[in-house]
């Protein structure tokens, strides 16, 4: 088993877990930078490609069979899962920035002095980032989902963003 880096889903800073953490196959953690909790999950490393496998052999290698292309999933069943997954992940980002002591105190009087944005912009910044890493620019500027899940969670219903 080899080290997992591990990204936290919060704040984006980055950590290395060593093999040894890793035996049960699931953790949960705590960022050391921002205290968010979080699930990691163990990924096994991929499989070495085929290529590699076959240029270790000592049997010659015959005639290599064309691959034939993949067959398509359902376009607007894939389009309906990745917008379900993107609200989702907004969901959660919005979420996150009311985690911890004193963040909905401090929401509820930035957003009834009219300053939620500016009292949250590092924290808007670092969640569209992350938003747009996680779903493409493309989806995240065409999609309403992350501007309709701040509205509802972070502005309290209120259409700000």
């Amino acid at each position: 088993m080899t080290a997992q880096t591990l990204c936290c889903p919060s704040c984006g800073a980055t950590y290395a877990v060593p093999p040894s953490l890793m035996e049960k196959g699931e953790l949960r953690v705590r960022c050391p930078q921002c205290q968010q909790g979080f699930r990691l999950r163990w990924v096994p490393p991929a499989a070495p490609p085929a290529t590699a496998i076959a240029a270790e052999s000592s049997l010659p290698a015959g005639p290599a069979a064309a691959p034939g292309p993949a067959a398509p999933a359902p376009a607007g069943l894939n389009a309906q899962q990745e917008a379900r997954r993107a609200r989702r992940f907004a969901r959660a980002l919005a979420e996150s920035i009311l985690q911890g002591p004193g963040r909905r105190e401090r929401r509820d009087r930035a957003l009834a002095e009219g300053r939620l944005i500016p009292e949250f912009s590092r924290e808007l910044r670092e969640a569209w980032r992350l938003y747009v890493d996680k779903v493409g620019e493309d989806y995240a500027h065409s999609s309403p989902a992350f501007r309709d899940a701040f509205n509802e969670i972070l502005a309290d219903g209120q259409p700000l963003f």
